[in-house]
């Protein structure tokens, strides 16, 4: 019974810490060069697909 008991308190405290562990890990943040570089793609993207989708419809003004 010592045994079994003696193990759940040692269990329980790995427990924590393991968990207090993991609420206190840094989460890393991308750089601002990555943000800045991601946006430009991004956009530069749209643009292609807008003027690519333009070309595609119609003009319902001639």
């Amino acid at each position: 019974m010592f045994d079994a008991e003696w193990k759940g308190k040692v269990s329980s405290v790995a427990n924590r810490s393991k968990r207090l562990k993991a609420m206190n890990k840094r989460c890393e943040l991308p750089s601002t060069e990555d943000l800045v570089s991601l946006k430009k793609f991004l956009v530069e993207e749209i643009q292609i697909k807008m003027e690519t989708q333009h070309q595609h419809i119609p003009s319902m003004c001639t």
